[in-house]
């Protein structure tokens, strides 16, 4: 499971999931226990870039793309 977040209320979950992931823009005690901070700040695709870095990660973003690509979505 994973969770991102950018505030102390965060911390508690951060450290309890399988990925935790910052917003660039978070506080640093939210970078602090995340394993991973996205290029991006908070609200400016944080979430497409986090689905993308899982994807590619399980080895499905090259067919995904591929497909969405083909439907001309």
């Amino acid at each position: 499971m994973s969770y991102v977040g950018d505030e102390i209320i965060d911390i508690g979950v951060m450290k309890r999931v399988g990925l935790a992931v910052a917003p660039s823009d978070a506080q640093n005690m939210a970078h602090e226990v995340a394993h991973w901070i996205t290029r991006k700040a908070g609200g400016k695709g944080v979430a497409r870039e986090l689905a993308e870095f899982i994807l590619e990660a399980q080895g499905k973003w090259v067919p995904f793309s591929e497909k969405v690509m083909s439907k001309g979505w």
